[in-house]
């Protein structure tokens, strides 16, 4: 909520999570999974003296918060967007290959195997930016290095455990749904050209009421409200400067606050978590 308690959640078919097969990974299904992760809970997230819920968006997630804000104003207090999709005008070309937008035509193992290079490849590059924080960031003082030969310092071992390309292809070996997750929801998610979704979003921050104004409507929570924007300014899959330029066109130029992240890529929230929380601690008020 406003106040105090998380809820993090895997996106369908992501990490043990499950996945409705026959169904558009598209932005009313990702919208009903957190509908029902706050319906689940055993905190009221949507009664009148809840004040409504935060919402934080990564990547295809950064998408999802902007589509389901903007259908459900009454519900969400503010929103932070991380590398957000939805602005692109289109995908890497990596990314728009026959196999993802007809994948019906491939046998399963070449699929898989066509997800395995696309998607481990891009983690290899900050798995060694994430071991190379935690060696930086380790209190020293706190870790003893290694005592003789054969024997590694905690602070290393934690830093190897740290196999992100092991994090991917496990959920291509174990997660039966992950290969027709990341392939519908390339096709179907609000990834692309959803420049109308973030207008739609940035009418409620500048407008008290609903387009369409009823008696019975509950208070639009985003009216006054600022959207945090973070990025990564050596991203190489969001295109900086424009969604920088989009949303302050589509969300309002005094709607958004736009930060960047210095030396990160797209994989900001994993290598650069110190500067994120302090961020989004800052926009929220609780840092000075």
């Amino acid at each position: 909520m406003c106040r105090g308690v998380a809820v993090i959640t895997d996106l369908w078919g992501r990490g043990y999570s499950e996945a409705p097969f026959g169904l558009p990974h598209d932005e009313r299904l990702y919208a009903s999974q957190i509908l029902l992760a706050i319906s689940t809970s055993s905190v009221s997230w949507t009664g009148s003296g809840s004040g409504g819920f935060r919402l934080v968006g990564y990547s295809l997630g950064g998408g999802l918060a902007v589509s389901f804000a903007a259908f459900f104003p009454q519900l969400v207090c503010s929103v932070v967007l991380m590398g957000p999709g939805g602005l692109h005008r289109e995908l890497p070309p990596d990314y728009r290959s026959l196999w993802i937008r007809h994948p019906q035509l491939f046998p399963r193992p070449y699929i898989k195997r066509r997800i395995r290079q696309l998607l481990v490849r891009d983690s290899r590059a900050y798995g060694q930016v994430l071991k190379d924080n935690i060696e930086r960031t380790a209190p020293k003082n706190h870790i003893p290095e290694s005592s003789g030969e054969g024997s590694t310092s905690p602070r290393t071992q934690k830093a190897e455990l740290l196999d992100v390309d092991a994090l991917v292809n496990w959920q291509i070996d174990n997660n039966r749904n992950f290969v027709h997750s990341v392939t519908s929801s390339l096709k179907h998610a609000p990834i692309t050209n959803q420049h109308h979704r973030w207008s739609k979003l940035g009418s409620y921050l500048r407008n008290r009421e609903y387009p369409h104004p009823a008696s019975s409507e509950p208070p639009n929570r985003l009216y006054g409200q600022k959207v945090l924007l973070l990025l990564g300014s050596l991203d190489d899959i969001v295109d900086n400067d424009q969604v920088h330029k989009d949303s302050k066109r589509t969300l309002g130029h005094q709607s958004v606050i736009v930060v960047y992240i210095g030396g990160a890529g797209h994989n900001f929230p994993m290598t650069h978590g110190e500067e994120v929380i302090e961020a989004i601690s800052r926009f929220w008020g609780f840092l000075p």
